[in-house]
This record gives C-alpha cells, sequence and structure tokens, in this order.
C-alpha cells in the first residue's frame, strides 16, 4: 500500500508503509491491479521510496528526445492535504471547507512566488483549474509543462500558472498569477558512461550469483 509523503525536493515520490531490504532497489512495483506502479529504492530512513511508472515515462521521453530533464521552478514546498492524518483533515474539512489542496509549508524569500503574494500556511486548491490530491500528480504535471517548454525550443518561453489559493488566516479565497521560468538538467548519460580500457578475459570474470 502506498501513500505519498512531501519532503523538500522529494515531493514526488511514493512511500510504503514497510521497511524493504536494500537489495529491493530498482525492483518493480506491483499494485493491486498487476500493473507496474514504479520502482522501490532504498533511502536509508525508516521508510522505502518509490518512484513513480508515470513520472519514470515522462523522464524518458525527454532524456530520449532532449536529452535533458526540464520542470517549472516554483521556489514552494508543498505538502498535501490528503496526507495528513484523518483528525486534521476533519479539521480542516470543519474549520475551512477544504478536502483537497496543497499547503505551503514554505516560500523561497524573494522568489516570484513571494512576490505576487504567498504565503506560508497558505492552502493552494488549484494549479489552473486542476484538483490533484497527491504530489506525484501534481509532479507529473509540472514535468509535462516543461516537456512543452522543451518542445518550443525557446529559452525565453515562461509559463503562467493560475492558481486558487485560500487565506486561512482570512478566510477567503483568491486567484494568484504566478510566472515560471524553467530549469533544465543536462542528460545524465555522459555521468553515466563507462570507460573500459582494458578487456578482461572470460575466465577472469566474477559471476553474477555465488
Amino acid at each position: 500500500m502506498c501513500h505519498n509523503e512531501a519532503y523538500l525536493n522529494r515531493n514526488y515520490y511514493l512511500y510504503v508503509n514497510c521497511v524493504l531490504p536494500e537489495a529491493s532497489t530498482f525492483g518493480l512495483v506491483i499494485d493491486q491491479d498487476g500493473d507496474v506502479a514504479g520502482l522501490a529504492f532504498f533511502v536509508g530512513w525508516s521508510k522505502t521510496a518509490v518512484l513513480p511508472s508515470f513520472i519514470i515515462r515522462t523522464v524518458i521521453e525527454m532524456e530520449r528526445n532532449f536529452r535533458c530533464i526540464a520542470r517549472p521552478v516554483h521556489d514552494l514546498c508543498l505538502r498535501a492535504v490528503q496526507i495528513l492524518d484523518i483528525h486534521k483533515r476533519e479539521e480542516i474539512l470543519y474549520v475551512h471547507n477544504i478536502d483537497n489542496g496543497y499547503i505551503v509549508d514554505e516560500v523561497t524569500i524573494k522568489s516570484t512566488a513571494e512576490i505576487v503574494g504567498i504565503r506560508e500556511g497558505d492552502v493552494i486548491i488549484s494549479f489552473n483549474g486542476m484538483h490533484s490530491q497527491t504530489m506525484p500528480e501534481l509532479e507529473n504535471y509540472l514535468l509535462s509543462l516543461g516537456l512543452k517548454f522543451l518542445e518550443k525550443k525557446n529559452e525565453s518561453y515562461k509559463v503562467v500558472l493560475k492558481l486558487k489559493v485560500y487565506d486561512p488566516i482570512e478566510s477567503q479565497e483568491h486567484i494568484v498569477n504566478l510566472p515560471l521560468g524553467f530549469s533544465c538538467s543536462p542528460s545524465v548519460k555522459k555521468r553515466a558512461k563507462v570507460q573500459v580500457t582494458e578487456k578482461i578475459p572470460p575466465s577472469a570474470r566474477k559471476p553474477l550469483l555465488c
């Protein structure tokens, strides 16, 4: 059983509610319908992380076609309302009539997000009218915007996100237009290359299994 959690720079992970051995790294995770949900890997803390398959597909498409991975930079640390414990969710629903969205845990100082008025504690109810419930779903949407950016082949291309933001202090909703640039990480293909300078005879090779 998988659920999402928000860690800074790890918002796109899923987590299983048990600890798997380190040897399970890059093992396939199968859901109850028999479909591949993602790849598991060991992160060294109390939970085993899973990279969702739909994010893997988008990243592979970017790398294959453009040799880089692009995503918009929003300078926000977010946490999905759906991952809160049931009592906190009921409290938010009762007091603010909100049952999904993303709580803003952190806003980068002097960022565009701060300038347009997004504050810590706000709840982003929708992105461009899209109401996602999990962080991986949001991350996949942001990656899809990165894919469009690469297809435009214009480094100055920007996207403006129309956010519906709830201010819990004023108990009011308002619309915020957040212009975003893109970060583009180069392909890891070169870093993954291993240069072979000497041939190893078959007799000297160690077996994979002992």
